[in-house]
This record gives C-alpha cells, sequence and structure tokens, in this order.
C-alpha cells in the first residue's frame, strides 16, 4: 500500500461470469495475461480449455460493459500458431493466418486451449465492431 497508494486488488473467477465487472469500473485499459498452465491434469477440457476460452470470453465481456474500458490487450503465445512439429523452414515468418491445428485435447491440450482462447477473443472482436478490443 506504501508503495502504490492507488492500487486495488480485487477477485476475480475466470469461470465466473460477470467476474470482472466491479474491477474494471474505473479502468481505461485491460491486459489480460493468463492461462492455466499445468503440463498434466486429470480433465483437460475443465482444467485447461474451459479456463482459457471462458476466461478470455469473460474479460472481454466485462470491458465491453464498462463505459470507462478504451483498449483490451490480450497475449497470447506461439503455442496458438505453432504447429507442434517445428516446420523445416527455421526462417519461417508467422503470421495472423497461422494456427496450430495440430495440438488436441489428447495431444497437446495446453497448445490447443490457447489457440481456442485466442479464436475465441478474435470472433468477440469481429462480433462487436468499433470497440477497441
Amino acid at each position: 500500500q506504501h508503495m502504490f497508494p492507488t492500487v486495488e486488488l480485487f477477485e476475480a473467477d475466470l469461470m465466473r461470469n460477470r467476474s470482472f465487472d466491479a474491477m474494471f469500473k474505473d479502468c481505461s485499459f485491460v491486459v489480460h495475461t493468463a492461462s492455466p498452465f499445468t503440463p498434466q491434469v486429470p480433465d483437460p477440457q475443465r482444467d485447461l480449455i474451459a479456463p482459457a476460452v471462458e476466461g478470455t470470453l469473460n474479460v472481454l465481456e466485462s470491458a465491453l460493459r464498462s463505459p470507462t474500458v478504451k483498449r483490451v490487450v490480450i497475449t497470447s503465445s506461439m503455442a496458438a500458431v505453432s504447429p507442434d512439429t517445428p516446420p523445416e523452414d527455421k526462417m519461417r515468418r508467422w503470421t495472423e493466418a497461422d494456427w496450430n491445428f495440430d495440438s488436441t485435447i489428447q495431444s497437446n491440450p495446453y497448445r490447443l486451449s490457447k489457440r481456442m482462447a485466442e479464436q475465441a477473443a478474435w470472433n468477440f472482436v469481429h462480433e462487436h465492431p468499433g470497440r477497441n478490443f
């Protein structure tokens, strides 16, 4: 509190709708950087994919409801775009057109969750034109 007197801490749950509403009330900018990362999980859908996708969408929905949010930044990962097996071309330039379609819920579900979350975010942005997401 002494070093950052204007910083407020809030509790939020990626899986709970409207969980971020209170913290975005007077925010201008939102940076969403987290996604569950655990190499081995009992249920990849529940433990990795749902929190990544639904969490990203819950952040975006709360930002959309806030009258003060001007911009949202979502960090992703090369896991979302690069295949599980490195390409032969070591100098390949990756673009927005590239997606990792190799990963599955059985093989590299974390990488799958990153692709699905980023695609969900892009779909959300296209469904809400005119907003600075």
